[in-house]
């Protein structure tokens, strides 16, 4: 069984970082894409026994709450991280960290032990 971890950034730069950082966490092996519908199609090609370990997600709280992908992460009870560039949504889904753009790579780090050490 393999591991992986999906990181759905629109900012190339960003998403260098997002991807070096949980690759230095021993994660797995990245999926990167730009939009939902990449990701959704990402996760419909892993195999079925590869652990999908993390998903960082570049998404205001609130659309990714009601979206297909937030749908399908939950179905694989995958831990997410959501990055957001906009103000806080007070109707944000709670239930994920979110960074907020720009952010310090030791911000993500330190969401990543929680949401690692939890799942």
């Amino acid at each position: 069984m393999g591991s992986s971890f999906l990181v759905c950034v629109n900012f190339a730069l960003v998403a260098k970082d997002v991807t070096a950082t949980l690759q230095q966490k021993g994660l797995g092996i990245p999926l990167i894409v730009t939009t939902p519908e990449e990701a959704l199609v990402a996760l419909g090609s892993l195999a079925d026994d590869c652990m999908l370990r993390v998903a960082v997600v570049q998404m205001p709280a609130a659309q990714f709450a009601a979206s297909s992908l937030c749908a399908a992460l939950r179905n694989r009870s995958v831990p997410v991280i959501i990055l957001d560039d906009g103000p806080p949504d007070a109707a944000a889904d709670l239930a994920f960290p979110i960074l907020a753009l720009p952010f310090f790579t030791e911000d993500l780090e330190r969401i990543l032990e929680k949401l690692v050490q939890n799942s």
